[in-house]
């Protein structure tokens, strides 16, 4: 309970001071460690160095504090305390939950994440390895360190800091895609609360069917996380299952509550040169706090960060069109550039899909090494609920042309039909360029256009 009341005194006070309450009071607590770690060079972390930098924190934001009426902080605190209110209930929720299940399981995950978790809060600057005696801890140290702060502040012990993190991943998770379908989406509460509950315990179509028909499969609990041959085909709610709190699972909520901060940063009628260091310095925290957790992760930020603030460039700089391939003279010719280029990387690729349909190969590796070829159904049993999801909205939705729609359902069954994955991709590119067109010729913003190229050229960059 001592965090429920953290979590409302931090969401209460910065939502007074003008600033959205439960946004800012995440956003304080992720940046606790950073800061203690700065200054843990020269005083000692405990409780009293905690709870000055969180109240530092607070002090910051009030010689910043925004300059709303009091009327619209009335409406900033309600909202904040609606939103506040439906995190620590999941979190609760979630907590429970982490302390329902068994502390340690054979193959010892658990265990090794405790001793880690108990070494950080001994020496969080320092942290020793507890396998390797004589060297110190190299990975995984930003969320343990992140513990350790909790700990301090909330006074603790090992264990129930273990068990903290393990609810927190989820939370996290989950209050990040809600403030995300709040803030940058706009939808209502109940909308957003649905979607940040299918992302965060939602499954693939292997974890539902054990749900479905109420029993573990003959490869036991572990199946769902391996319906890719030679790969770890994990989930949020799996891994929180299993208790891991590495950071590919306690990350999790880092990105969406990051497009959260960045969209808002991108929006603000502040200058130019205020927004810029202010969107530098949290691309910056963001890419060390990624650093420190894991550096596997470092790069996948950066490509994420580079698509993001490219979509985002129009509201950041506050103009109404976005150019990019020629000038504002014709602005017809670069949407049929756009066009063009996404055209005839969509026609080469079901040329070489084509090539391999015939000789009955799949030629789309997910995964390095001497492991088998993807395929389609195994791309399916995990990724196969929101696709299909995507893939009867779209191909209902009567704003695309009936070419469009037509292009899509082929190329689906296709690829269902062939096993090959690559038809699937070739597809959804060829989809994309129809829809391309459709805009192209119905005139529409140019940056709609060249935010779709760069979503499907991502898409082929990291599956291809």
């Amino acid at each position: 309970m001592s965090f429920i009341f953290l979590i409302l005194f931090l969401a209460i006070s910065t939502a007074l001071l003008g600033f959205c309450g439960l946004e800012t009071a995440l956003t304080i607590l992720v940046l606790t460690p950073v800061w203690g770690f700065l200054l843990g060079h020269f005083i000692s972390l405990n409780s009293l160095s905690y709870w000055t930098i969180v109240l530092a924190s607070i002090g910051l934001l009030a010689a910043y504090r925004s300059s709303l009426p009091m009327r619209e902080r009335k409406n900033l605190v309600k909202e904040s305390l609606v939103n506040s209110a439906l995190f620590c209930f999941v979190f609760l929720l979630n907590h429970h939950l982490a302390l329902s299940w068994p502390d340690f399981f054979p193959m010892g995950e658990r265990l090794r994440d405790y001793a880690l978790i108990a070494s950080s809060m001994h020496d969080p600057i320092s942290s020793s390895e507890p396998w390797l005696d004589g060297h110190q801890t190299s990975y995984y140290l930003f969320w343990y360190r992140f513990g350790d702060a909790i700990s301090e502040l909330l006074n603790f012990q090992p264990w129930d800091t273990y068990h903290f993190l393990n609810a927190w991943g989820l939370s996290l998770l989950w209050g990040g895609t809600f403030l995300l379908s709040r803030s940058v989406i706009s939808l209502g509460v109940f909308w957003s609360a649905l979607i940040a509950t299918f992302i965060s315990y939602g499954s693939n179509y292997d974890g539902l069917a054990i749900w479905w028909n109420n029993r573990i499969p003959s490869e036991g609990w572990w199946g769902p996380s391996r319906v890719i041959a030679g790969a770890i085909t994990e989930f949020p709610a799996w891994s929180f299952i299993l208790g891991d709190n590495h950071p590919h699972f306690l990350s999790y909520g880092i990105a969406s509550l990051s497009i959260t901060i960045i969209s808002r940063i991108c929006s603000y009628k502040a200058p130019l040169l205020e927004r810029s260091i202010c969107l530098a310095c949290v691309s910056l925290i963001v890419l060390l706090i990624l650093f420190n957790a894991n550096a596997w992760e470092v790069p996948m930020w950066v490509g994420f960060l580079t698509v993001l603030l490219f979509a985002r460039a129009p509201s950041f700089f506050q103009i109404k069109s976005f150019s990019i391939f020629v000038g504002e003279q014709n602005p017809n010719f670069r949407q049929i550039v756009c066009f063009c280029l996404l055209t005839v990387f969509a026609v080469v690729s079901l040329i070489w899909s084509a090539r391999f349909i015939s000789s009955g190969s799949a030629v789309l590796r997910l995964v390095a090494g001497h492991a088998p070829f993807s395929t389609t159904s195994e791309i399916l049993r995990h990724w196969g609920i929101p696709l299909t999801i995507i893939f009867f909205s779209q191909l209902l939705n009567n704003k695309i042309s009936l070419c469009g729609r037509f292009l899509l359902f082929s190329g689906v069954v296709i690829s269902l039909l062939s096993n090959n994955p690559f038809t699937l991709i070739s597809s959804i590119l060829a989809f994309e360029a129809a829809i391309l067109w459709d805009e192209a010729r119905l005139r529409r913003p140019v940056n709609s256009l060249i935010i779709s190229s760069l979503t499907v050229s991502s898409l082929g960059a990291i599956l291809l």
